[in-house]
C-alpha cells in the first residue's frame, strides 16, 4: 500500500514478464482526465481518456460469459519494457441498491499480452474456466462501494492506483484487459472526444463475440507514456515562412492551393512598390528628397500622418518598415525546425472555406490548424493569431495579454463555443486547433466540440459540453497575424464594427498549416515533434546580417509591427 498514491516507475528494464495478483484496493470516486496526477495515478499515462458521456452498456458478472475485454493496439513496440500502475474507467456508478447501475462488487482486471492466438496484436480471446488464451500479464482486484449520498442514475470516473506495478516486456504491440465483478456492472461507452478509444470485445466461453462494436475510453497509467508518434504527412495546406513567394506579396500554401494570405500592397516604406520595403525605397526617397511625394512613392506606401514634399519623416518611416514582409532568420536551438519567420500579418480571399470538399462545404466538415508563434512580449491587448469568416458566422485565434483563446460562432445561435488557456511565456509556441464538426442537411448535430492545444498537449476541450457548429467559416476574408475585415462577434474580443482592419499581432509567425480532417493528438504532438527536434539549424543569410547591421545605425529600435 506504500505505493498507493503514486506508483509510476520512469525507464524500466524487465527482462520477463511478471504476472501478479494485487488485493484489498478500493475504486475511488472522482477522477479527472488530466487532472490531480499525482494524487490519484501518478504524472504519466500510457493513454488518459476516461471520461463520462455518450452511452452506457451493462455486463453480468461471470467471466466465463459476458464480461468487458478492452482491446488496445498500437501502444508501444515489440520488446519495450512496460510497467502498469493504475487504471480509470467511466461508470453509470451511484444509486440506491436494487437500481440498475452498477452494483457493490468487488472488480478483477486482467490484462494480457496479444500474442497468444493466430491474430498478432489483436485479442484472440481467454478462458477462465480452463486458462487458456492470450498471455496472462497480471491482474489487479479493487471493490466498488456506492455513494449512499450520491443521486441516482449518476456517472462519474472511477479509479484504482495499484499497490505494485505489472511489469513485463512486450511480445507484441498492445494490449486488452477483462472487466469483471461479483456484482452488475454499468458502464459509460461511445464516449464524445476521447481519442484512444478501446473496442468493446465480450466473451462467450473464451471466445470473442462478434458484433459488440461499442467504444470504451480509459485511463492506463505507467511507461511508456505513448508509442512513439509517425512523421506529420504531407500536407497541401501549410503555410511556411521557409518558403518565400516572388517579391514575398503573398503568403501561399503549397500546391494545390486551398488558400493565399496576400500582404497588403504596397508595403509601409515600400516607394517603388515592389512589394518589398528595402535598400531600393531608400534609393527613391534619397534621389527625390524635396520633391513631390505623390509623383515619387507608390500610392499608399507613405505614412498617412505625413504630407508635403518628401523629407526627413519618410526616412524614418522607411527605417521603421525596412524588411517588411520579407521573412527573417530565426536561429533559436529550442526550434530547430524553424528557419524564418513573418513579422507582418496577411489577408487571405473570401469564401476559401466555402469551397466543397467532397461535395460539402469545407467549414461544414472537420478541419484541424496548426500555427507556430512568438509574441514579442504576453503584455500586448488584442491580438489576432489567425481568424476565418466574418460577423455572424467565423472562428479566430487570439492572444490578449497571456491568456490565449479560440472561438467559434457557428450557423445557428446559442452554439458559440470559446476556448481559454494561458500561456507561461513568449517562447515559439505551437498552438494546433482541431474542430470536430458534422453535418446533416436535415437534423441538428450537436455534438460537435473544439479541441486546443498548446505544444503538444491538450490545454482545453469543448468535448464534454458540445454544440451545433455546423459551420465553422463564411464567406468573408480569412487572415493570419491581424484581423481580415470584421470577426465573429460575441467571442473575447470586441471593437472591429465598422470593417477596419484591427488586432495585429505584434512578434513572428512561421508555419500555419490547414487540414481538412481532425487530427488526434498524436498527429498534433507529431508535428510539434517535427519542428523541436529538427536536426537543421537555421543561419542568417550573409545579406541579411549585412543589412541588420546597417540599420542599427540608422535606428535605435525597430517596431515588430507599423501601421500608419
Amino acid at each position: 500500500m506504500a505505493y498507493r498514491l503514486s506508483l509510476l516507475l520512469a525507464a524500466i528494464a524487465v527482462l520477463m514478464v511478471t504476472a501478479s495478483t494485487s488485493s484489498a484496493l478500493d475504486l475511488v470516486q472522482g477522477y479527472e482526465k488530466g487532472v490531480n496526477r499525482l494524487d490519484q495515478l501518478g504524472a504519466a499515462f500510457v493513454f488518459d481518456e476516461a471520461m463520462t458521456g455518450g452511452g452506457d452498456a451493462t455486463a453480468t458478472s461471470a467471466p466465463s460469459s459476458f464480461g468487458w475485454v478492452a482491446q488496445y493496439t498500437d501502444l508501444w513496440d515489440v520488446g519495450t519494457a512496460v510497467s502498469l500502475t493504475g487504471v480509470a474507467i467511466p461508470l453509470h456508478a451511484q444509486g440506491s441498491a436494487g437500481s440498475s447501475s452498477t452494483q457493490n462488487g468487488d472488480w478483477t482486471f486482467t490484462f494480457f499480452e496479444l500474442d497468444g492466438g493466430a491474430n498478432p496484436n489483436a485479442f484472440d480471446g481467454y478462458d477462465f474456466a480452463t486458462t487458456t488464451g492470450e498471455t496472462v500479464l497480471g491482474s489487479v482486484t479493487a471493490t466498488y462501494t456506492f455513494n449512499p449520498l450520491g443521486p441516482d442514475n449518476q456517472t462519474d470516473e472511477y479509479f484504482v492506483a495499484f499497490d505494485s506495478p505489472i511489469n513485463f516486456t512486450s511480445a507484441s504491440s498492445g494490449l486488452a484487459f477483462h472487466m469483471q465483478s461479483t456484482n452488475t456492472m454499468r458502464v459509460k461507452v461511445n464516449t464524445p472526444g476521447a481519442t484512444r478509444r478501446a473496442d468493446r470485445v465480450s466473451l462467450a466461453n473464451g471466445t470473442p463475440v462478434a458484433g459488440t462494436n461499442s467504444s470504451f475510453a480509459a485511463t492506463i497509467a505507467g511507461t511508456p507514456v505513448a508509442f512513439p508518434p509517425p512523421p506529420p504527412p504531407t500536407v497541401s495546406h501549410r503555410v511556411n515562412a521557409a518558403i518565400e513567394t516572388p517579391g514575398n506579396r503573398v503568403w501561399e500554401t503549397l500546391a494545390p492551393s486551398q488558400e493565399q494570405y496576400a500582404f497588403t500592397f504596397p508595403q509601409s516604406g515600400d516607394y517603388n512598390g515592389d512589394g518589398l520595403t528595402d535598400i531600393a525605397d531608400y534609393t527613391v526617397w534619397r534621389d527625390n528628397l524635396a520633391g513631390d511625394a505623390d509623383l515619387a512613392f507608390a500610392a499608399g506606401s507613405r505614412s498617412t500622418s505625413n504630407s508635403g514634399a518628401v523629407n526627413q519623416v519618410d526616412y524614418n518611416y522607411w527605417v521603421s518598415n525596412f524588411g517588411e514582409p520579407a521573412s527573417m532568420p530565426v536561429n533559436d536551438p529550442s526550434v530547430p525546425g524553424i528557419t524564418r519567420a513573418f513579422r507582418q500579418g496577411a489577408i487571405g480571399q473570401a469564401n476559401v472555406y466555402e469551397n466543397q470538399v467532397n461535395g460539402v462545404q469545407a467549414s461544414r466538415q472537420d478541419g484541424s490548424f496548426e500555427i507556430w508563434f512568438k509574441p514579442d512580449s504576453l503584455a500586448g491587448a488584442g491580438q489576432v493569431l489567425f481568424e476565418i469568416g466574418g460577423s455572424g458566422m467565423g472562428s479566430y485565434l487570439s492572444l490578449d495579454g497571456d491568456t490565449l483563446s479560440f472561438y467559434v460562432k457557428g450557423q445557428f445561435s446559442g452554439n458559440e463555443q470559446t476556448l481559454t488557456t494561458s500561456l507561461s511565456n513568449s517562447d515559439w509556441t505551437q498552438v494546433a486547433v482541431v474542430i470536430h464538426n458534422t453535418f446533416s442537411p436535415d437534423l441538428p448535430s450537436p455534438d460537435d466540440y473544439v479541441d486546443l492545444y498548446v505544444d503538444g498537449v491538450l490545454a482545453a476541450t469543448t468535448a464534454l459540453s458540445p454544440t451545433d457548429i455546423n459551420r465553422w467559416a463564411g464567406g468573408n476574408q480569412g487572415a493570419i497575424g491581424l484581423d481580415g475585415g470584421v470577426i465573429a462577434e460575441g467571442g473575447p474580443l470586441t471593437g472591429d464594427t465598422i470593417n477596419v482592419v484591427e488586432f495585429p499581432f505584434l512578434g513572428e509567425i512561421a508555419i500555419f498549416e490547414y487540414a481538412t480532417t481532425a487530427w488526434n493528438s498524436s498527429e498534433v504532438l507529431s508535428r510539434y515533434n517535427a519542428i523541436t527536434s529538427a536536426t537543421s539549424v537555421a543561419v542568417p543569410e550573409p545579406a541579411a546580417a549585412m543589412m541588420m547591421t546597417l540599420l542599427l545605425g540608422m535606428a535605435a529600435s525597430r517596431r515588430g509591427y507599423v501601421r500608419s
